[in-house]
């Protein structure tokens, strides 16, 4: 999904200065240099994100063996994850960022959350959405979307246990840019708002809420007919191809 236009848009993303553990795009570990830090193996990666997308959860080995092998783990299982696990720790521990700690024969990570660029876009998008002046929200999930500007963990194979995160955090970012424009919208911004929403409602055709937010966009810019031209769109769309009636709100608003 491409980056909306609107306030902040020329501020240096916030993940290049203070996320030393990201998630969004690469997986990748910087140092106190900004230098990466060798993870290992797609295996050992695969479980580091597993760990940093669920801080709080204790993991026994054989819930790890489960998701890094898609319920097939082979003999060599528990050895390879400790193997992993050693090496991980040496990683996180070279960088300074965090400790790979084992609890009850579970493991899980102990990290400042700050220090994680998809923690930090979550901490940052409730705060907007407390804010109440349209200016004040707009500019807090500027400041969250420019941390994700990539799909989580984009260089690694995910299925299983992985791709459920992956699909989980699609649709966090997604409502994330939802609530932007809106708070664009919110600010006044409607010209500003018709590309990026255009742009969003034709990668996500099924979305309502973009369409909706389309057609307000272009109506508040004095583009009636391409208003109307945009419900149209939606509604031949949903029924057609999903057999979906557009919601009330969607035809009140047309």
């Amino acid at each position: 999904m491409g980056r909306l236009v609107g306030q902040g848009q020329d501020q240096e993303p916030e993940r290049s200065a203070t996320c030393r553990l990201r998630l969004f795009g690469s997986l990748t570990v910087v140092d106190r240099d900004g230098h990466p830090v060798p993870i290992g193996t797609t295996k050992a990666r695969v479980l580091l994100a597993l760990l940093l997308l669920e801080p709080d959860r204790l993991w026994s080995v054989d819930a790890l063996a489960e998701a890094l092998w898609e319920g097939e783990p082979p003999p060599s299982a528990r050895g390879t994850i400790h193997a992993h696990v050693s090496r991980l720790r040496q990683a996180l521990r070279a960088a300074g960022v965090g400790e790979l700690v084992c609890a009850n024969a579970c493991y899980r990570v102990e990290v400042d959350r700050s220090l994680v660029d998809v923690h930090r876009f979550m901490a940052t998008v409730t705060a907007a959405r407390a804010e109440r002046s349209p200016a004040e929200r707009l500019a807090g999930f500027v400041r969250a979307t420019s941390l994700a500007g990539a799909p989580v963990v984009a260089d690694l194979r995910t299925t299983g246990t992985l791709a459920e995160w992956v699909e989980r955090w699609d649709e966090i970012v997604l409502a994330a840019r939802e609530d932007e424009l809106d708070a664009q919208l919110d600010a006044g911004h409607h010209a500003i708002a018709v590309a990026p929403l255009a742009a969003l409602a034709a990668e996500h055709p099924y979305r309502e809420r973009l369409h909706g937010q389309l057609m307000l966009a272009l109506y508040r810019s004095g583009r009636q007919a391409e208003a109307l031209r945009a419900y149209q769109h939606a509604h031949r769309v949903l029924g057609e191809e999903i057999g979906v009636v557009p919601v009330p709100a969607l035809r009140r608003l047309e």
